[in-house]
């Protein structure tokens, strides 16, 4: 175990302020939604980012929410956990930094590793703590938009948001252990080249992939950990459309340990997928947003209870670990807070979401000009010299 406990403060969660319904998108595709939408993904909504908005202005909204009632200056580093970047060199946390007013003195990292370089940023925030005094802190920063193209298989289940969290020495959410299982292959399910504005992805082989790779990782989790299915008092899984929930905790219970999988534990994992029916697929903030919404919609309290989570990365990595729920933790989440950021939304429709898909935020000349539209607190104001600038929602 870790000498000291070590795991997540806070959380903050943002969301587009914008959204399409995916009863919307079957109607213009000439689909059964409740049958192939509903049914087949348990998606109803996909959270749609407008041209002003990007992993930056996500990522900043979710962590100023998470930095509330924490002191900047603890802030040692941020590690951002992304696979929507749109710079080869330059990390996109240091517009957050400059964003949020955190310390100079402070490491500025970008992590890639598709959906799993969220978890690995939690994984690696733990080595560095360790390295620092212990009122330090760092901020782990997931933002990311699942964009494919008008049409695709994987158009349903497109979505944008970000979840941000300080990890520290005063857990007061969840407190990481230190068991962790990890399985990497070298497969082509799904990646996009450098010259590609969307992905190549193969949704069948990935399925197989994801489901291989939580075998491989809980096995190691399990030898590391000695710790049973019974140990463990619910599941967040990484989430490329919300059914895949049910596929990976049958998989875990019944195909790999020959188990009986209790109800209650059922609807439990159903739990972390709430906010996800209504977002779609944020890659690498899939994982931690599930946290968040099981957190925030289990009736009953948690604490002390173990948490089983699973990360899925395409290509691929997956890293399966777990934490405890801390004593005291719902007075440091807010359901409020999610709800009325997913309620608040404004629908799109047809035309104004395909307006949205196929804006480019980039061009030859490297200026252009971005039209605004509804943010959070920040937006993306322009691109000048090839340079983003971000400024205030209200200015």
């Amino acid at each position: 175990m870790n000498k000291v406990n070590i795991g997540i403060e806070s959380l903050g969660f943002y969301s587009p302020r914008y959204y399409f319904p995916l009863s919307s998108l079957a109607q213009a595709r000439g689909l059964d939604d409740d049958e192939k939408y509903g049914k087949g993904l348990w998606q109803e909504k996909m959270s749609v980012a407008p041209p002003n908005e990007d992993i930056v202005t996500m990522g900043a909204s979710a962590a100023a929410y998470a930095l509330e009632g924490v002191d900047k200056t603890t802030i040692c580093a941020i590690l951002f956990a992304t696979e929507s970047s749109f710079d080869y060199s330059k990390s996109a946390g240091i517009f957050i930094h400059d964003l949020l007013g955190l310390p100079q003195a402070c490491m500025v990292l970008e992590c890639k590793q598709a959906c799993s370089s969220g978890a690995a940023a939690l994984k690696i925030s733990l080595g560095l703590l360790a390295l620092q005094d212990s009122h330090k802190k760092i901020l782990v920063i997931t933002s990311d938009i699942s964009l494919y193209e008008l049409g695709s298989a994987a158009e349903p289940t497109q979505g944008a948001g970000a979840c941000a969290f300080v990890v520290s020495t005063d857990p007061k959410i969840l407190t990481i252990e230190n068991y962790w299982g990890h399985h990497a292959k070298n497969v082509p399910d799904f990646w996009r080249p450098n010259y590609m504005l969307h992905p190549i992805a193969s949704g069948k082989q990935s399925i197989e992939n994801y489901l291989q790779s939580l075998q491989g990782a809980w096995q190691q989790y399990h030898q590391e950990s000695n710790f049973q299915l019974q140990n463990i008092d619910g599941y967040c899984f990484h989430l490329p459309y919300s059914r895949m929930a049910e596929k990976a905790i049958i998989h875990l219970y019944k195909k790999l340990n020959k188990q009986t999988l209790p109800d209650e534990m059922f609807e439990r994992c159903m739990l972390s997928t709430s906010y996800s029916k209504e977002i779609g697929n944020c890659y690498t903030a899939s994982l931690f947003i599930g946290l968040l919404s099981l957190l925030e919609n289990n009736a009953s309290s948690l604490e002390g209870a173990r948490i089983g989570m699973f990360s899925y990365g395409s290509g691929c990595s997956a890293i399966f670990f777990s934490g405890i729920i801390s004593e005291g933790y719902a007075k440091h989440i807010s359901q409020q807070h999610t709800r009325v950021a997913l309620d608040e939304r404004s629908p799109l429709s047809y035309d104004e979401y395909e307006k949205f898909h196929t804006f480019a935020v980039a061009d030859a000349s490297g200026n252009m000009a971005i039209p605004q539209y509804q943010t959070g607190r920040f937006r993306l104001d322009s691109v000048v010299g090839h340079h983003r600038n971000y400024a205030t929602a209200s200015s």
